[in-house]
């Protein structure tokens, strides 16, 4: 029976390997060092965003723009949530959950290379006052998987920039 099981889990895995799985990898930037300027005190935005950048060994994050080939400046970042939903005697049945960063792509010298962009995202959540502990975390759980996507996507953005020395 084991040695079954191990045979079958063998058999997957090259079906899965053969087939050209990879996991997902982070986009292979085409600069080697960046700014990431304007985000608001604390902004976990920023922070996963210098973690994922961290993870690539060629690239350092500066905080002085004159020192980064790439200056990453954020206009608006900021974490909303917002009734739209509640009965007639007042009690929040909805929430909508909102994550929004404004920003653009410039070289060190302020040389635009892409324009003011923005990345919005928003999670509906149903709301109970006898399940509040357990949506207090629902909410900060949503937030931090917009909070991922939103990381994802600039990271996505952010392989396509060209710069003048690319």
């Amino acid at each position: 029976m084991v040695q079954r099981r191990v045979l079958l889990s063998f058999g997957a895995c090259t079906l899965v390997s053969a087939c050209g799985f990879a996991l997902r990898q982070n986009p292979r930037l085409p600069f080697r060092s960046i700014a990431l300027l304007g985000f608001r005190a604390a902004s976990p935005l920023a922070a996963e965003l210098s973690l994922q950048l961290g993870r690539d060994a060629d690239l350092k994050v500066r905080s002085d723009r004159a020192k980064a080939e790439v200056v990453l400046v954020a206009l608006i970042d900021t974490r909303e949530k917002n009734v739209t939903v509640s009965t007639a005697v007042g009690q929040v049945r909805e929430y909508e959950l909102k994550t929004q960063l404004v920003y653009q792509i410039e070289d060190a010298n302020g040389k635009i290379l892409a324009a003011e962009s923005e990345l919005l995202l928003k999670r509906d959540m149903s709301y109970n006052e006898s399940q509040a502990l357990g949506k207090q975390q629902e909410e900060q759980f949503l937030f931090q998987a917009m909070q991922t996507d939103a990381v994802t996507q600039l990271m996505q953005r952010l392989a396509v920039v060209t710069t003048s020395k690319s």
